[in-house]
């Protein structure tokens, strides 16, 4: 591969990914039939000083790793704790597309995540199941 892959920092992520639009985007993605418990396996993998986590994932026609090193020593030494990045792949050619900060992906997904899915009425049962153990009450989709 002669081309370099694009990076996207931290805040260009965070610029460009704003909370609802991330809601947004994980309701759209599992209406569309994506199914969590149905992925790829995560895999951790010891180090002599942490340890590596594995998290591939194919939806749609794009499909990516997160790649996280976890090091409990590095406080010390004023580093992360966690550093990581995401590779983001065309699904069909398997080709590189973009570098994303890991800690900054993992931050925003978790927060939508999170998201209660009873304000999500607008998703399937099993969607809201598969989102998270429970689905709760009934109000309208915000978004």
């Amino acid at each position: 591969m002669s081309q370099s892959i694009p990076f996207l920092t931290a805040q260009e992520f965070y610029d460009r990914v704003s909370p609802v639009r991330a809601v947004r985007a994980l309701r759209d993605t599992l209406r569309a039939g994506f199914d969590p418990a149905a992925d790829h396996q995560r895999i951790s993998s010891k180090l002599s000083s942490g340890e590596f986590l594995l998290m591939p994932s194919e939806a749609g026609d794009i499909a990516g790793i997160k790649v996280l090193s976890v090091a409990p020593g590095n406080p010390a030494r004023n580093l992360p704790r966690i550093q990581g990045t995401y590779i983001l792949f065309d699904s069909e050619t398997l080709t590189p597309r973009q570098l994303i900060d890991g800690v900054a992906l993992t931050n925003v997904r978790t927060a939508a995540v999170r998201w209660p899915p009873s304000r999500m009425p607008c998703l399937s049962a099993k969607a809201r199941c598969a989102w998270c153990s429970t689905a709760q009450g009934s109000r309208a989709c915000p978004i």
